[in-house]
């Protein structure tokens, strides 16, 4: 069932793929419930995510399982072993081999659209780039000429350069890590983008927020986008971010100090069971638009939820 599917994907996702000027997708997203697994594409790359489930009772049994799961992914899409890239995401670690991310640093450049990014195949659970996330980019895209754009928890700044490369006129991305920063540079440099304009801040946002109150003077944004993780463990002030109680506080500070009346933040979430707050959605005009932002190849209608927040005064 699993190599069947994968050879119906391999035709229809990828013409649909050619069709629409997409070279990096999701080829099988857990399409067959034997097998769980997610199998993105990536210019000819594929990095293959396998969940740990219960039916692997040993990390012999699920070692040998990928491994025949590997095997069929070689075989459909004709490709070399050095060509797959597998990640194994799990609650707790094991002793399995793919447990052990490699070091080797194999990285390449992808493009999305007008705009090329740097992805790392071998060094994280996560490439560089969501692709769950580039319907709601092209929608920012959309949006960004002229504007000023405020990315949060900004990754490796996908929405940042998309949203450059599409006219704005000035852009602020936080995150605090340095690594995700240090990418995010290489991306604009990458696209030829200019610091001048585009400003990269490595802080916790919640640091830069209170950091910004302060100020006199700071700046309004037309668009906010605010894409956090569902918890987060900072060591540093043994403080754990919960978006689920963090929520209420973290969206009506950006819209009351930070974005401008007639502007719009975009917020979105991963974690399935993520409720609004009923004092944002109260204070708010909040739009839910997540089925409009789940890309077709993603089988997985849920990967995340997606809202558009604005004042309920906006000057139409």
């Amino acid at each position: 069932m699993f190599r069947n599917r994968l050879k119906k994907n391999k035709k229809e996702i990828s013409k649909w793929a050619r069709k629409n000027n997409i070279s990096c997708y999701r080829i099988y997203d857990k399409d067959v419930p034997q097998v769980p697994v997610a199998i993105d594409d990536y210019e000819g790359d594929f990095v293959l995510q396998y969940f740990r489930g219960p039916y692997d009772e040993s990390d012999i049994i699920m070692d040998s399982r990928i491994r025949s799961i590997e095997d069929i992914i070689l075989e459909v899409f004709e490709i070399k072993p050095n060509k797959l890239f597998t990640k194994l995401r799990e609650k707790k670690k094991g002793s399995s081999q793919y447990n052990k991310l490699s070091k080797s640093y194999t990285t390449k450049i992808v493009t999305e659209g007008f705009a090329k990014f740097k992805i790392n195949l071998t060094d994280y659970l996560d490439v560089g780039l969501f692709l769950d996330h580039r319907p709601l980019r092209e929608k920012v895209s959309l949006l960004a000429a002229d504007k000023s754009i405020l990315n949060l928890f900004s990754y490796t700044g996908a929405f940042t350069i998309q949203s450059c490369l599409a006219g704005a006129k000035f852009t602020t991305s936080v995150d605090s890590s340095p690594v995700y920063m240090d990418w995010t540079l290489e991306n604009l440099k990458l696209n030829h983008l200019s610091l001048e304009t585009n400003e990269l801040v490595c802080s916790d946002i919640f640091d830069w927020i209170e950091a910004m109150k302060t100020k006199k003077k700071r700046n309004k944004y037309d668009i906010i986008i605010l894409d956090p993780p569902t918890f987060s463990n900072n060591k540093k002030k043994e403080k754990i971010f919960d978006l689920q109680m963090e929520q209420t506080f973290l969206i009506d500070s950006l819209m009351k100090d930070f974005l401008d009346d007639d502007g719009i933040l975009f917020f979105s979430t991963n974690f399935r069971k993520f409720k609004l707050s009923e004092e944002i959605s109260t204070e708010y005009n909040c739009f839910e638009f997540s089925e409009q932002t789940v890309p077709y190849d993603f089988r997985d209608k849920k990967i995340h939820k997606t809202w558009q927040i604005e004042f309920k005064d906006k000057v139409k």
